[in-house]
């Protein structure tokens, strides 16, 4: 707890050296949040100019969030419904979702039947997926509580899979599901859990471990 305090401290000096800074104004204000200072969190952002950090991506998302989520604690739910509502206007405007949207239709040309199968893993494991904003985290942390179960939150281990999937037959994504034999289901088997041990090490083994990542929901055929 000492060495947050300290890290904490480290931050607000060097804010205090360099207040301009786009990103030391956003880190104060993710402070800000944890700590529920809400009013502070508003107090940093709303001030901010949008055009001072409109060609920058990752700030500017989350600038909106961090004054979305103050508000929506605070109970102004309008003002939070309508930066949420921008944030996911933002999101559309910089990401192309055509290539997803293709993906998704492409599933109606695989016949699961038809897919390879291996052995089921004697690890248990779920995969939590859904919508945004929808209770998944809130749901994560009520079952993280149990002693029988491991969570992980929103981790990048199917991504994972399937990049390795592509690389292994040199097929695009799904189609590539249909190209791999056993032998090569048992080596993405490998790939997922080397993931998850990268992340809580083996402490999964023997466990339920659920595996939480909303956006998941888009893999389903």
């Amino acid at each position: 707890m000492n060495e947050v305090k300290e890290a904490e401290a480290v931050i607000l000096q060097l804010y205090a050296k360099y207040e301009a800074h786009t990103w030391f104004k956003i880190l104060v204000a993710s402070l800000a949040l944890a700590n529920k200072d809400y009013n502070e969190v508003i107090k940093l952002l709303t001030g901010q100019k949008q055009d001072s950090i409109s060609n920058w991506f990752h700030p500017q998302l989350l600038h909106i969030k961090l004054l979305a989520q103050a508000h929506e604690k605070l109970g102004n739910y309008d003002i939070s419904f309508e930066l949420f509502n921008k944030l996911a206007k933002f999101n559309l405007e910089k990401h192309n979702f055509t290539d997803r949207i293709d993906q998704i239709k492409q599933y109606d040309s695989i016949y699961l039947k038809d897919l390879k199968r291996t052995e089921y893993t004697q690890q248990s494991i779920v995969f939590m997926i859904g919508f945004p904003r929808s209770g998944s985290t809130l749901l994560e942390t009520m079952l993280g509580t149990h002693h029988s179960i491991v969570t992980l939150s929103e981790p990048l281990t199917i991504s994972k899979v399937i990049e390795s999937a592509k690389n292994i037959t040199n097929q695009d994504y799904p189609k590539c599901l249909t190209k791999l034999n056993t032998t090569e289901l048992i080596h993405l088997k490998k790939v997922y859990f080397d993931e998850v041990e990268k992340i809580i090490g083996d402490t999964y083994k023997g466990k339920v471990l659920i595996d939480k990542m909303p956006l998941n929901i888009g893999h389903l055929p």
